[in-house]
């Protein structure tokens, strides 16, 4: 009996999902535009932090553990991991791979990439929006509208500002820097 218990321990402590990080192959879907396929730990929201960090890494053969940023996207009081993709730097622009912080651990919630993030949470309702400015050029700027909705980042809509600094551009004050009314955001957005 004895032996059956101890042979039962081995199992559970070798191949539970708590036990040890997961390691993932290079993958190489993102540049190549390909879909992600996502593992199912960060589906159903078991991942560890090392999870997070070794997936992440996959994507450009990673040596290094990847900058994490914490913030919360969603207005619920609990930040959500953003977890930088090294591989896809470039004209002041990073990308970052979204994950909520659960009971059990971390599940993937999509991708954002930008130069220039800010939150905008409004008390009534209950609910945020993420705006992200992402450069494209000298004299062209995207910025997206995104919010988290079922578990998963969900872009509303973009706009390019044709400016050479956006900081001095109206609008993009307005919406980075001023108050601006949820009516007055989705209007923006929705011209």
């Amino acid at each position: 009996m004895t032996k059956i218990i101890f042979i039962f321990s081995l199992f559970l402590l070798f191949f539970s999902p708590t036990c040890a990080a997961h390691l993932y192959k290079y993958d190489q879907s993102l540049q190549k535009g390909s879909s992600l396929n996502v593992p199912l730990e960060f589906q159903n929201g078991t991942a560890t932090i090392e999870d997070v960090s070794n997936w992440t890494a996959s994507f450009g053969e990673e040596t290094e553990p990847p900058i994490l940023l914490r913030m919360d996207l969603d207005n619920d009081q609990k930040e959500e991991i953003l977890a930088e993709l090294r591989y896809a730097r470039g004209q002041q622009n990073s990308a970052y791979l979204v994950f909520d912080d659960e009971e059990e651990g971390y599940r993937y919630l999509g991708m954002l990439s930008f130069s220039l993030i800010h939150v905008i949470k409004y008390k009534e309702p209950d609910r945020s929006y993420i705006l992200t400015s992402w450069h494209h050029s000298a004299f062209e700027h995207t910025i997206s509208l995104d919010c988290i909705k079922d578990k998963k980042i969900i872009n509303l809509s973009s706009i390019v500002l044709k400016t050479d600094e956006p900081s001095n551009n109206p609008l993009f004050g307005k919406l980075f820097k001023g108050n601006v009314t949820e009516k007055e955001l989705l209007q923006i957005f929705h011209k």
